[in-house]
């Protein structure tokens, strides 16, 4: 699996946040052509995106829960930004001051 950490500056919340995300490898029979691959190499993932809980971030779910082994078993993407103390709902959309 690959696990990807980014930071990048967020129009939507106006300050620099965090995201990081885990991408399922391919398995060594996912290669071969004579077998039915688990996952075709030109299909999209399927992704899930988690969103935190207060006074916590991105990385608590990479820290204290099985997202890793979960998303490699499962083949599928998984999205989990930072928000920091941000309510989602009263978040300013963009554009908005």
């Amino acid at each position: 699996m690959a696990r990807i950490h980014m930071n990048f500056m967020s129009y939507s919340l106006g300050y620099p946040t965090n995201i990081d995300l885990i991408l399922p490898t391919l398995a060594v029979g996912d290669c071969d052509p004579k077998k039915n691959p688990s996952h075709k190499i030109d299909a999209k993932y399927p992704i899930l995106y988690l969103l935190h809980g207060h006074a916590n971030d991105g990385g608590c779910w990479l820290n204290y829960t099985s997202v890793s082994r979960y998303a490699e078993e499962h083949r599928i993407a998984v999205c989990m930004v930072s928000t920091a103390n941000v309510c989602y709902m009263n978040a300013p959309a963009y554009g908005e001051n």
